[in-house]
């Protein structure tokens, strides 16, 4: 294969948060294609002997693309969050590939190499790349959530009938259906691909790109779905939807089902070809009425609400620091897993077994950190499920003590998540979570407890009995309403500690106190 030349149309500069250094591009090889695909694909995989691993990427489109909005995501051993990502800039025309790289790779492959990522071009046979695009899936090689070891010395090359990526990243992955399979060390591949479509129906069906997870609300709950975001059509066709259960308008799925088990179908159609996908809603006895539970609370604001809600959430049952584990594994329980939990900040499903100290366990994150008032773990304070969550070693260490604030870089395996050295900005679909936490133990801990906790404005308070940034909390709480993992875990923590969340219970006082 001819050495690239810096004459070609191609020249593209990547930023890489993770990747180990940056080898600046020679071009790449031009293959024309005779149809045209619906996005980029990974064209190449290499895992070969040492250190000689590869990834191709291919342009089939037509078109030029602009690659801004492109990054291909690492997922190891099994995990469902990515390890490392590395994002993509620049333009890449049509009919070209790019290849990213380990920088200890040998000659051959650093001869066609446009970018090197030691971080993400770090895998085994048992780990899984995922190709996004505006952070969706548009393409994937093995299996994320699942380990599964089939991918382990070998190359493998797109076949030229394929025109379009795998967006189903969970579901199981076999090589043979749209790949094939050279020995290990095989290189002579990379750097062009052919593909023709030749095999591709006129008509694809509609495809899955996310699935459904299972549900578990209360009476009274509204659910519902925009469509779009778990379905797509390969030819870019509109798509119509039906439902077995709810109502459906556009493209949004609405359900409010009765108690009990539903199972509810979603079939999407291009007009000739269909396809559908199930899920399950449970739906369980609304929660009791909080009414007298605040009683006291009636009509007061501010400062004299905030000092009779302390009134009745104080004096809960303090748990010991090891009783906070078995409570953990009932409050933060997976709903579709029953032998699982919920980590804060990644959102990942782990086993409840996997609790302890070491990378891969789950430990006990302090959202309001046990150094601001210097609490530890103590009774109380350091044990309050309220506030105390099953969180990944290593982000929770990550996150340490920091006050919560916008911005930062990007944190390695916790998607959404930025860090600064002061601050700690968490996804936007725990921001709220979050938020309501430290209300609560605002409240819940006053003069006359052993710490007296504040909210305040400042970053990096230290050991000071104060946490920040109230003006961004407030926000987060209004950006992301309760959910109905929120109030069922409320109630569940009654169960334990007698006490509940006031802010839960009632949103509109956050902005009454502070």
């Amino acid at each position: 294969m001819a050495k690239k030349k810096w004459s070609k149309p191609m020249k593209v500069l990547l930023s890489i948060g993770m990747a180990a250094g940056l080898w600046m591009p020679t071009g790449a090889t031009t293959a024309e294609a005779a149809t045209t695909a619906s996005d980029l694909f990974i064209s190449e995989y290499i895992e070969g002997s040492s250190m000689n691993k590869a990834v191709e990427l291919y342009n089939g489109t037509g078109a030029a693309v602009n690659l801004s909005s492109y990054s291909l995501s690492l997922y190891s051993n099994g995990s469902t969050s990515p390890q490392s990502r590395v994002n993509l800039a620049g333009t890449l025309a049509n009919g070209e590939t790019f290849v990213v790289y380990h920088g200890s790779a040998g000659t051959a492959i650093k001869a066609q190499g446009d970018l090197r990522s030691d971080s993400v071009i770090n895998f085994n046979g048992d780990d899984a790349l995922v190709l996004e695009k505006s952070g969706a899936a548009i393409d994937s090689v093995g299996q994320t959530g699942k380990l599964v070891n089939n991918l382990a010395d070998l190359t493998l090359v797109r076949n030229a009938a394929v025109a379009s990526g795998d967006r189903v990243i969970n579901d199981a992955f076999t090589p043979s259906t749209q790949w094939t399979t050279y020995p290990t060390d095989t290189f002579s591949k990379l750097g062009a691909h052919v593909m023709n479509g030749s095999v591709t129906a006129p008509n694809g069906a509609p495809i899955a790109t996310k699935a459904f997870a299972n549900e578990q609300v209360q009476a009274g709950a509204t659910l519902q779905y925009d469509l779009r975001n778990y379905f797509s059509d390969p030819e870019g066709q509109t798509l119509s939807f039906t439902a077995t259960k709810g109502t459906i308008s556009g493209s949004t799925l609405t359900l409010k089902l009765a108690e009990g088990t539903h199972i509810v179908g979603v079939t999407a159609s291009d007009g000739s070809q269909s396809i559908t996908r199930s899920f399950s809603v449970t739906v369980t006895a609304a929660a009791p009425s909080t009414d007298g539970y605040y009683a006291t609370a009636a009509g007061l604001q501010g400062a004299a609400l905030k000092a009779e809600l302390h009134e009745i959430i104080d004096d809960h049952k303090q748990l010991s620091y090891s009783a906070v584990w078995d409570a953990l594994k009932v409050t933060d329980e997976d709903p579709n897993n029953p032998n699982n939990v919920i980590l804060l900040y990644t959102g990942e499903s782990r086993s409840k077994s996997l609790n302890g100290g070491n990378i891969g366990n789950w430990n006990r994150e302090h959202t309001w950190a046990k150094s601001h008032g210097d609490f530890g773990t103590a009774n109380g304070a350091g044990t309050d499920i309220h506030h105390v969550r099953p969180s990944d070693v290593q982000i929770n260490g990550l996150r340490g003590n920091l006050d919560f604030d916008y911005g930062g870089s990007t944190v390695s395996g916790c998607t959404g998540c930025l860090r600064t050295s002061t601050s700690w900005e968490p996804p936007n679909n725990v921001k709220g979570d979050v938020a309501r936490m430290l209300f609560y133990m605002a409240v819940r801990y006053e003069p006359g407890d052993p710490v007296d906790l504040e909210l305040n404005n400042v970053l990096n308070n230290g050991t000071a009995p104060y946490h920040g940034k109230l003006s961004v909390l407030l926000q987060w709480h209004a950006q992301d309403p309760v959910s109905a993992w929120e109030k069922q875990r409320n109630e569940k923590i009654e169960d334990f500690q007698g006490n509940r969340n006031p802010f839960v219970d009632h949103p509109e006082w956050a902005e009454s106190i502070w």
